[in-house]
């Protein structure tokens, strides 16, 4: 699977922006509320390398908890997946486990998107690049 970004856990989404513009980085998108995970997030990019910024809006946010525990850091690898269902099946036959269903984002312009997760390597996400509507 080719890689679509690193995403980035952060307490303020603006102050990760200037940081990321001081090492190069270029916004590929403005912040975007994902009202399903109750995050704010941005892209930006470096050279091919795209950055996902996470910022959880409130305690009932899904990434809320994550940040008490891992702080500022990254915490998953996007991935491009033709059929999510497919590399759904097929990752959890491998040892993954599914921690959520396959949603729209927002900031992916309404791509599905779902995270599994591996006890040996850790939280990914899976971004769907076409799907038959």
């Amino acid at each position: 699977m080719k890689v679509h970004h690193i995403g980035y856990l952060v307490k303020s989404i603006e102050n990760a922006e200037k940081d990321l513009e001081q090492l190069g980085y270029c916004r590929k998108t403005q912040v975007v509320f994902d009202p399903v995970r109750n995050v704010d997030i941005s892209f930006w990019e470096n050279e091919g390398y795209c950055v996902e910024l996470v910022s959880p809006k409130s305690e009932a946010s899904v990434a809320y908890g994550l940040m008490k525990t891992c702080k500022n850091k990254p915490y998953h690898i996007g991935y491009l997946t033709g059929c999510i269902e497919e590399e759904i099946k097929r990752l959890k036959e491998a040892g993954y486990t599914q921690i959520d269903t396959p949603t729209e984002a927002v900031a992916i312009d309404g791509k599905r998107v779902c995270f599994l997760m591996s006890p040996d390597s850790g939280m990914i996400e899976l971004v769907e690049i076409c799907r038959e509507h």
